[in-house]
Parts: C-alpha cells; structure tokens; sequence
C-alpha cells in the first residue's frame, strides 16, 4: 500500500489507530482486517498499522515544523 501526502492527516490517523485496537482485541498475532480502501480491497494487519500510524505521525510532524 503506497500513501499519498492527502493521507497525512489527523482523521487518518485515529483510523488508524481505530484498527490498531481493532486488531489488539484479538487473541493471536496473525489476525488481519479486510478492509476496502483505495478503491481496491486491501488486507491489514498489527504490524502493517503500526508502519502506517508512524509515518502518518513522522510526517504530521514534519509539516507543523515547516
């Protein structure tokens, strides 16, 4: 999954961090949510959101220095 800079936003990241409690939930470290974004059906899990909640927060971050 490739972000776009239109990613980089507040609401995306409490999202992201809705599926990230979402999936902590979950007894075993292999679930995953099927989830239809970008217009295509995407498969999402722990390890793959928490990269995702990072760069979202790096790069917030990076535009409220500028």
């Amino acid at each position: 999954m490739i972000l776009k800079q239109a990613h980089y936003t507040p609401e995306f990241r409490e999202h992201i961090d809705w599926i990230i409690e979402k999936l902590k939930k979950d007894s075993t470290d292999t679930c995953y949510l099927e989830l239809d974004w970008f217009d295509e059906p995407t498969i999402i899990d722990i390890k793959m959101a928490e990269k995702i909640r990072r760069a979202i927060h790096q790069a917030l971050y990076s535009q409220n220095d500028q």
